[in-house]
């Protein structure tokens, strides 16, 4: 039987995945606790949420700016990015 601690540990690579998941949607109270949780001892993958979450800030002050000055992608690129990314 597996004990509690190694139903709440995860890899380096899930928290990477939660990480980037959590910027977009709420995560459940289990993949939080998960989270944080592997945060405490990794202080790579504690590193690697700190520095998303100020790409995504930089992220969205650069696409505020474009938009004040008039610069927005038109349907055709928008649809030329979706495609290449399926």
């Amino acid at each position: 039987m597996k004990t509690l601690m190694n139903l709440a540990m995860i890899s380096c690579k899930q928290a990477a995945e939660l990480t980037s998941k959590q910027e977009f949607d709420s995560l459940s109270f289990g993949d939080t606790l998960k989270l944080k949780m592997h945060q405490k001892i990794c202080k790579a993958c504690k590193q690697f949420t700190q520095q998303s979450k100020i790409i995504d800030i930089a992220l969205d002050k650069l696409l505020q700016d474009k938009k004040s000055k008039g610069i927005v992608l038109t349907t055709e690129q928008k649809d030329k990015i979706l495609k290449s990314l399926q």
